[in-house]
């Protein structure tokens, strides 16, 4: 069955998953904040189907994370941003609390020239709107208060926005040359990754 995966501990099953998404891509093995070590990892290669683009992982097209889960490095806060903005494992959170225009922005250190970004958001309640590199969404863009996937491309100085495969907004004039987050209210952001237009 497509996207079916299972988990076995000394031979028995202890856990089932169907439909899963990513299909393709890495194997990531961690623990939850203990020291574990593994030996004798193996790989079984199994018959090579098709898989669909949206079932691939980003990392398996040309993409690569700019948030590292566990801090703001590469990411540049004001001062007193910096307490507004929280890492907490794999999602960023803003708390909706600054008073200062500038302090609700989190930049980032990577140009927006010629580049895809992708970013997932969650507007929390009371958030009016989210801001992504400069162009600001609504939260009835961006699907309600759940989670939605954002895909900006920037190419000849022009932005394009696509909010769930959708697109919201094309051809529309950069208005920055950084990338960065901001909120109108609290809101999470995850899954926040980056790579050249001309990547493959």
């Amino acid at each position: 069955m497509a996207g079916a995966i299972s988990l076995a501990v000394n031979g028995k099953v202890v856990t089932r998953g169907t439909d899963a998404s990513p299909r393709k891509g890495y194997i990531c093995i961690e623990s939850e904040g203990g020291t574990v070590q593994y030996r004798n990892l193996r790989i079984q290669e199994l018959p090579e189907t098709p898989v669909a683009a949206e079932h691939v992982a980003v990392a398996s097209r040309g993409f690569r994370s700019i948030y590292t889960g566990l801090n703001l490095r590469g990411w540049l806060p004001t001062a007193a941003g910096a307490q507004h903005w929280q890492t907490h494992d794999w999602t960023l959170n803003y708390d909706g609390r600054a008073t200062v225009a500038a302090d609700t922005v989190l930049l980032s250190q990577e140009a927006i020239v010629e580049r895809t970004f992708l970013v997932d958001v969650r507007p929390g309640d009371g958030c009016q709107s989210v801001t992504v590199a400069g162009q600001q969404l609504s939260p009835e863009q961006l699907g309600g208060r759940d989670w939605a996937r954002i895909q900006l491309q920037v190419k000849s100085g022009r932005v394009s926005i696509e909010v769930n495969g959708k697109t919201v907004l094309a051809d529309a004039a950069a208005t920055q040359t950084a990338f960065s987050l901001s909120a109108a209210g609290p809101a999470q952001f995850a899954n926040i990754y980056v790579r050249a237009n001309s990547a493959p």
